[in-house]
């Protein structure tokens, strides 16, 4: 009985040690002005359980990498655009295109199809490095949206 606390009490601090560090790399993520593909890539592979809350930006980077998605000369440090965000969400989540969608698997129809759907404003352009807070938006319709479906 002895032992089983101190363990028990070890188990607890890191626990909350671990929580408290995705905490803070989310409010990082949340207020930065321009999100990173290591930072976009870390709130994709934490909410699928592909990767582990205390990974770096650079491991989660490297390892949604792995799926092809991105293009061979983006660096984990460079700012993500709008149209990669819509092709790696609607392919995370499964999120049915249109029939062009279907045909190409292409950014493009992708950001369109989340336009059309609501996650993505009308206004924005493709092309613009998202915030933070625009990105954590995206991915929490995007969750509503799959988990309807």
């Amino acid at each position: 009985m002895k032992r089983v606390f101190p363990v028990l009490f070890f188990a607890l601090l890191t626990a909350l040690g671990a929580n408290a560090q995705s905490a803070q790399k989310i409010t990082e993520i949340d207020e930065a002005v321009e999100i990173s593909y290591g930072q976009f890539c870390y709130l994709i592979g934490t909410s699928t359980s592909a990767v582990d809350d205390s990974a770096t930006y650079l491991q989660a980077f490297e390892t949604i990498r792995k799926t092809g998605v991105f293009r061979s000369d983006v660096m984990a440090i460079d700012p993500i655009p709008l149209y990669d965000i819509a092709l790696l969400c609607s392919k995370t989540w499964n999120i049915k295109g249109s029939l062009l969608y279907m045909a190409t698997k292409s950014a493009r129809y992708a950001f369109k199809q989340m336009q059309a759907l609501d996650m993505i404003p009308l206004t924005a352009d493709p092309m613009s490095p998202a915030t933070g807070h625009q990105v954590l938006n995206i991915i929490t319709k995007c969750i509503d949206y799959s988990s309807e479906q």
